[in-house]
C-alpha cells in the first residue's frame, strides 16, 4: 500500500530519533572535552578533523548523541568579517574544500568514515544561499550573484557593496527583518543568484 511504501522510502526518518551534537571546529576545545569526559589526552595538533578520535566519538555515543553537526568547516571570508573571533561560519570563502586550519580533505573523509562506522551521522552546514564578500567565485563568475552595474540609490546602498575586481555593486546575502520592518543585511556575505540556471 502507498503509506507503507512512503514509510519505507522516508529518507528523513532518521531525524525523528536524531540526537545532534553541534560543533564549530575552531571553537571546540578538544583537550578540554577529553579532560571533562575523563578520556586520555589524545592527538592535539589543533586540527579538529585530524585529531578527533574513535574514543571521542564513542564518548558522544555514551552521552546519547547519534549525529554530529559541523558548522564552520569551510574557509571563512576575511573582508568585512564579523566580530573578532575569525568571522561568521556562514560567510564562506570557498565551498569546495575544508579550512586547512581544521585538517585536510582526507582528514574530513577519515572523520566521516570513523563516525559512520560507529553509527554516528555527520551533517555539514553547506550554506548554499550566499558566500563571503571575498569568495573565490565572485571575481570568476559574478553572474552567480545578484548585482547592479550602477551604484544603488542611497536608501538601497546598505544592501550592496562595491566589488572593485569586477566593477559591480554586489547584493549582500540574507537579512534580518526587525519588528519595525527595517532590514539589516549580512554585510559579510554576497547573495547567490538562485535564478541563474548555471549556478
Amino acid at each position: 500500500d502507498l503509506k507503507a511504501r512512503l514509510t519505507q522510502s522516508d529518507c528523513s526518518r532518521w531525524i525523528r530519533d536524531a540526537r545532534v551534537y553541534q560543533i564549530l571546529p575552531r571553537a571546540f576545545n578538544l583537550p578540554g572535552w577529553r579532560a571533562a569526559m575523563r578520556l586520555p589526552a589524545g592527538p592535539d595538533t589543533g586540527r579538529f578533523f585530524a585529531d578527533f578520535s574513535a574514543e571521542d566519538v564513542q564518548k558522544m555515543i555514551d552521552r546519547g548523541f547519534n549525529s554530529i553537526y559541523i558548522i564552520g568547516a569551510f574557509p571563512i571570508g576575511e573582508r568585512m568579517a564579523k566580530g573578532t573571533a575569525g568571522g561568521s561560519p556562514f560567510s564562506i570563502r570557498r565551498h569546495w574544500t575544508v579550512d586547512g586550519a581544521h585538517g585536510s580533505d582526507r582528514d574530513v573523509e577519515r572523520f566521516v568514515l570513523m563516525c559512520n562506522r560507529q553509527g554516528v551521522s555527520v551533517l555539514v552546514d553547506l550554506v548554499l544561499n550566499h558566500s563571503a564578500v571575498d569568495a573565490d567565485l565572485a571575481p570568476l563568475a559574478p553572474d552567480s550573484y545578484l548585482y547592479r552595474e550602477r551604484e544603488p540609490a542611497p536608501e538601497q546602498r546598505r544592501g550592496y557593496c562595491f566589488n572593485p575586481e569586477v566593477g559591480l555593486w554586489m547584493r549582500h546575502g540574507g537579512y534580518l527583518d526587525d519588528e519595525r520592518g527595517c532590514k539589516e543585511f549580512w554585510t559579510d556575505t554576497l547573495q547567490y543568484n538562485l535564478w541563474n540556471p548555471t549556478l
